[in-house]
C-alpha cells in the first residue's frame, strides 16, 4: 500500500530572516508582466523540478520580448490620455463629477 507523501513546509522566515515583507506566489496562472517582474526581482524559496523552472524562465522571457513593445506603447497612450486637459467638459464640471460620483 502506498502512503500518500507529505507536504513540504518550509520556513520562510528562518530563509530570509532580514526580510520584513515577503509575498510568496504561485506564478502559473500570473499574467505576463507579473510573472516577467517576479523573475526578474525576486528569489526562488523552492524548486521541484529544475528543469521546469527553466522552461518557465525561457518562456516568460520570449513571450515578455515580443509582447514589451506593444504593453510599453499602451502604458504611454494612456498616461498621455489622462493628461488631456479636456475630456468634451470644463474642468470645473470635471471636479464636480469626480467630487460627487457620476450623475
Amino acid at each position: 500500500m502506498r502512503t500518500a507523501k507529505q507536504p513540504e513546509f518550509i520556513n520562510i522566515d528562518e530563509m530570509f530572516p532580514e526580510e520584513e515583507d515577503i509575498n510568496v506566489l504561485c506564478l502559473n496562472n500570473a499574467s505576463l508582466v507579473l510573472q516577467f517582474n517576479v523573475i526578474k526581482t525576486g528569489r526562488i524559496v523552492y524548486e521541484k523540478h529544475r528543469d521546469r523552472v527553466s522552461d518557465f524562465h525561457e518562456r516568460v522571457f520570449k513571450l515578455y520580448g515580443d509582447f514589451v513593445v506593444d504593453y510599453e506603447q499602451v502604458c504611454r497612450d494612456f498616461d498621455e490620455a489622462l493628461r488631456e486637459p479636456d475630456w468634451g467638459y470644463s474642468c470645473r464640471e470635471s471636479c464636480e463629477i469626480h467630487a460627487y460620483g457620476p450623475l
